[in-house]
């Protein structure tokens, strides 16, 4: 009986977002009366808001008007854009935590919550200030954006929005990079060179030569450097970006895709600017954008 009395209820849900303190939006609520500085936008058709508690911690309202399993996997859903979403906007946007408690008025802003449809929850939350902001309607196009993209993007897109939450120059190279080979896919090489190849191989194996035999395997690809070449041209191509510009892009990339190495092996320390351009760069493959988000110059500023 309990069961059936769950599935009858319809929720909407809570999702608590972290966005840099001196980041917010501006609109209006779109109803008559509003909780916690309520400002509407819409998410993939529903009805949804943004809020900001009186302690400043944030957090996005859908009303799906949902059955329990339909509400849970419409929190994964906005889960799984907010990354997109973060690098559209270029605000540092990510969701606080992957739990989901249920709940009728109180919500525990640590986690996401499914709450009785109609209702307005009561959230508990912390500190921050509220400085710059841009248009809410904003979040509705960007979320429209992830709508089309691949999963592999959205998991490129998943490792790149953390970055701005790295204290060190030394990890956000390190995100980045990893966001550059998840977006710069290897090809195979050729099948005469792959046939050369496997001859090695054999002869390798038959010597017991084990690690020549795996630095060969790796020959199999081509090496990254062309795999960045071949992926920025074509996102320099559709966007209509000259030949010099996508030469000098590639070239850019390539050194300052090297620089691991060089942090690694070589003590070296990554200067603003190389995480700066590179993460232009990287941002630039995910998005297609030339342009850049609505806090980008600010976001910049506060990281560099």
């Amino acid at each position: 009986m309990e069961d059936t009395h769950q599935e009858a209820r319809r929720f909407d849900i809570l999702i608590p977002v972290q966005i840099f303190p001196n980041f917010g939006f501006h609109g209006s609520s779109g109803r008559s009366s509003s909780f916690n500085n309520e400002i509407a936008f819409t998410i993939f058709g529903w009805p949804a808001s943004i809020h900001e508690t009186q302690n400043k911690w944030r957090y996005i309202v859908v009303r799906t008007n949902a059955t329990d399993p339909e509400a849970r996997q419409a929190i994964q859903r906005v889960i799984d854009a907010l990354p997109f979403v973060s690098i559209c906007l270029d605000a540092g946007i990510r969701p606080v935590s992957d739990e989901i408690g249920v709940g009728d008025y109180d919500a525990n802003i640590a986690i996401n919550t499914i709450f009785t449809a109609g209702l307005n929850p009561r959230v508990y939350g912390g500190e921050g200030t509220t400085q710059v902001q841009a248009p809410a309607q904003d979040l509705t196009s960007a979320f429209a954006k992830s709508e089309t993209l691949s999963r592999d993007t959205l998991k490129a897109a998943e490792v790149f929005a953390d970055v701005d939450f790295e204290a060190s120059r030394t990890s956000r190279l390190t995100l980045l990079n990893t966001t550059l080979e998840l977006l710069c896919p290897k090809q195979s090489r050729d099948k005469a060179t792959i046939a050369l190849i496997d001859a090695w191989i054999d002869e390798a194996q038959t010597k017991g030569l084990t690690g020549l035999v795996n630095g060969l395997k790796n020959l199999k690809q081509e090496p990254m450097r062309a795999a960045i070449e071949a992926s920025i041209t074509s996102s320099c191509d559709a966007a209509s970006l000259s030949a010099e510009v996508c030469d000098q892009m590639i070239r850019r990339t390539i050194k300052l895709y090297g620089l691991r190495n060089s942090v690694v092996h070589a003590g070296h320390e990554p200067k603003s600017e190389e995480i700066r351009d590179l993460r232009r760069i990287v941002r630039f493959l995910l998005t297609g954008q030339v342009w850049l988000g609505a806090f980008s110059d600010i976001r910049e500023s506060d990281l560099f």
